[in-house]
Order: structure tokens, then C-alpha cells, then sequence
């Protein structure tokens, strides 16, 4: 975040204040400043840099949140799938969930299963 070095104090803060998406109004009263001066800021290039710097690690540090997230669902939904305990209907509704959400067209178009459709001695 090269570009905040020119910043004082309080732009550096109304940089994260912008960034978490706070309104005008609020930073100027939260900073005791006018309005209008937290305006002029949001023009100025380097607070403009700056609070696209924070947006980006947020948004990096959420994506990467995300991924881990991911794995640990998919090895829920894998074991879940996999736990004989579970009723067979709610694991064949699982398991069409995520054909259906892997997007391979028609073939993945499936309606819910019930109970009446399982034949048992198969499972």
C-alpha cells in the first residue's frame, strides 16, 4: 500500500472506512470532519489506491477462507454420501445436489428422489 504514504491520520483511517463500506456522512462524523472534506479525499489518487489495496487483501483473504472451506465441505459431503447410517434417500438427494451443481447439461437435470423410488435391496 505504497500509494498511502502521502495520507495523514485520518485518511488512512477513512481508508478502511471506505474499504468496509461505510457512507460519507458516517466517516465524516466518525473522523470530525465536513462531509464534503471526505469527498475530496475519495477523488485524491493515492486514497483511491489505497483503499482499492485494502479491498483486494480482503478480498484475497476471503477467497483463500473460501477455499479452505471448500475442502473441509466436499469431505462432508463425501463422507455424508459414503455413511451407510444416513438413509438412503437423503444420501441419492445429496448426491444428485452436487451432479447438479458440476453444470454437465441435461444429464444432470434430475428431480428429488423419494422413498417410493429406492429400491432398497440394491443399497
Amino acid at each position: 500500500m505504497s500509494e498511502s504514504i502521502n495520507l495523514n491520520e485520518n485518511q488512512l483511517l477513512a481508508v478502511q472506512m471506505v474499504a468496509s463500506g461505510m457512507q460519507g456522512v458516517a466517516i465524516a462524523k466518525e473522523l470530525g470532519v465536513c462531509v464534503e472534506t471526505v469527498s475530496r479525499w475519495r477523488q485524491l489518487p493515492e486514497f483511491k489506491g489505497a483503499v482499492d489495496s485494502v479491498v483486494a487483501e480482503v478480498r484475497k483473504a476471503a477467497t483463500q477462507r473460501l477455499r479452505a472451506l471448500a475442502d473441509v465441505s466436499l469431505a462432508t459431503i463425501e463422507a455424508s454420501l459414503n455413511d451407510i447410517g444416513i438413509p438412503a434417500q437423503y444420501r441419492l438427494n445429496a448426491a444428485f445436489k452436487v451432479l447438479g451443481m458440476l453444470e454437465l447439461g441435461e444429464a444432470a437435470c434430475v428431480t428429488p428422489v423419494v422413498q417410493d423410488d429406492i429400491d432398497l435391496e440394491f443399497l
